[in-house]
């Protein structure tokens, strides 16, 4: 979020926080605006609501319904018409040293899933419960002892090429089977050693796995992609090739399957 001010509405009540103190409590539909600055040589978040006003070190909004940062659109899939910026349940604004805000949305790795927007609609679902799964996978990974950032603020970004595509909850208001995959998916990973692991993928290759990444990876199979073979590499070409995937759905596979094609010595537990 590279603004320094922000404007955010909730459609239900909503918790202001500081660390663990509770501030106010504020109606639905109230216009919230939050601003970072430096007071005294000190990061600031103000927070302005009708005529409060409230200096904290950072904050959160906690809510059961959903968040709209009104002045925001996301900088990569934002449109006029869909513009990305609602989340659920928790975001926390951190003011930086540059006066901007950083705003990270917190939330159960299930409902980060139903608006995880690596595949559309218009996919096999098999193919998009395979995904899933990995992306279950990496968020649990990711989310533990693992970091993937040298940071305790959050554990992934939106941005797939450092993380995985997340658009927020207006991916699945357009997507309205997205939390029934979720859901028959529910709490599945991959295993290696009875460990959770990371099952990289990605859009298609030229006909062959890569073996860049074996010695982090070893479950990832390097191998012949016939299916894949004379289109042009999109991706890291390690794990599982989107394109592949797509055609071993079509041909019948069903996720098992599909993981198994790419993956070698895994499982699919249920972690929770």
């Amino acid at each position: 979020f590279r603004q320094g001010f922000t404007e955010v509405e909730a459609n239900e009540s909503v918790g202001l926080w500081e660390h663990n103190q509770k501030i106010a409590e504020l109606p639905a539909h109230t216009q919230i605006r939050i601003t970072a600055g430096i007071q005294d040589g000190k990061k600031i978040v103000r927070v302005q609501v009708n005529n409060k006003e409230w200096e904290l070190e950072e904050i959160s909004l906690k809510t059961l319904g959903v968040l709209t940062l009104k002045n925001y659109t996301n900088p990569r899939f934002g449109s006029t018409n869909i513009r990305y910026n609602q989340f659920r349940r928790i975001l926390n604004f951190y003011p930086r040293i540059n006066k901007k805000l950083l705003v990270v949305n917190e939330l159960p790795i299930k409902e980060y899933l139903y608006g995880l927007s690596e595949e559309p609609s218009s996919e096999p679902e098999e193919k998009r419960l395979a995904i899933l799964i990995l992306a279950r996978s990496y968020a649990l990974v990711y989310s533990g002892g693992k970091r993937k950032f040298s940071t305790t603020l959050y554990d992934l970004t939106d941005n797939p090429r450092n993380s995985q595509l997340y658009l927020g909850y207006e991916w699945e208001r357009y997507h309205n089977d997205q939390k029934s995959l979720v859901r028959k998916t529910a709490g599945k990973v991959i295993t290696y050693g009875g460990k959770s692991v990371i099952g990289p993928y990605f859009t298609q290759s030229d006909g062959y796995s890569s073996d860049k990444w074996q010695k982090q990876y070893p479950w990832a199979k390097v191998q012949e992609l016939p299916y894949d073979k004379g289109l042009k590499p999109l991706g890291h070409e390690v794990g599982l090739s989107g394109n592949s995937a797509r055609v071993l759905a079509e041909k019948g596979k069903i996720y098992e399957e599909i993981i198994d094609y790419f993956f070698g010595g895994v499982e699919i537990k249920k972690k929770y």
